[in-house]
């Protein structure tokens, strides 16, 4: 049997040249296919007491407290929620808190927790 050994050659190339472009175009078109899946990260959503709520639960805590509260002697303070994040304490928000006890004494800044209780009203908790 005689092979005509540059007609085997050329036909090797070609048929080596038709796979790679046949491999390329498959390659293309179920790469063009593909979805890409991210992770996206969804910040939680804070419930927070409305200005009415905190201030109700605050004063409801100085009310409860032990050590002596006089309602004649404290009148019952304001307190505006500043930076509020999860509390990594107890269940609800921690929120940075000006409390000022009335229109003309000096407000300060504190620490407190806001959670709700079973009844759906909320409660303050001082840090």
């Amino acid at each position: 049997m005689i092979v005509n050994k540059p007609a085997l050659g050329a036909a090797l190339a070609l048929c080596l040249i038709a796979g790679s472009v046949g491999g390329y175009a498959i390659g293309v078109s179920t790469t063009s296919a593909k979805v890409e899946i991210r992770e996206v990260a969804v910040a939680p959503v804070l419930v927070l007491p409305s200005a009415e709520e905190a201030t109700l639960a605050w004063n409801e805590q100085r009310r409860r407290n032990p050590t002596g509260y006089m309602e004649d002697q404290n009148p019952d303070h304001t307190i505006v929620l500043g930076d509020c994040a999860p509390s990594q304490l107890m269940p609800g928000v921690m929120c940075m808190s000006t409390i000022q006890a009335n229109p003309e004494a000096k407000p300060y800044n504190r620490n407190v927790n806001f959670s709700r209780a079973a009844d759906g009203t909320w409660v303050a908790i001082p840090v």
